[in-house]
C-alpha cells in the first residue's frame, strides 16, 4: 500500500497533524508493507526526522515493514545529514 506525503512538511501545528494522520492511515491497513511516496515533498523540516522516526518505530511494532521512494533531492539531502536515511 502507498501513502503519498503531499505538500511540505514544517514543524507547525499543521506539519504535525500531517505526520499523526499519516501513522494512524498506515496502522488502519492490513497490507504489511507500507510504501511511504514523498514525491509531493519539497521541503521537510530537519527536525521532523524524530517524529518521523517515532512513527516507523510505532509501525514496526505493528509488523509494518516501511519504504520509501521519490525523494525530492533537497529532502533527502536534509535526511541524509540528519543521518536518517
Amino acid at each position: 500500500m502507498v501513502i503519498y506525503f503531499e505538500n511540505n512538511i514544517t514543524s507547525d501545528w499543521t506539519g504535525y497533524q500531517k505526520l499523526i494522520n499519516l501513522v494512524n492511515d498506515a496502522s488502519k491497513i492490513k497490507d504489511e508493507n507500507i510504501i511511504f511516496d514523498f514525491a509531493g515533498v519539497h521541503f521537510f523540516e530537519a527536525n521532523l526526522c524524530a517524529v518521523l522516526g517515532t512513527m516507523i518505530e510505532i509501525l514496526e511494532n505493528e509488523n509494518k515493514k516501511i519504504i520509501f521512494q521519490n525523494f525530492n533531492t533537497a529532502v533527502e539531502k536534509i535526511l541524509r545529514k540528519n543521518e536518517f536515511l
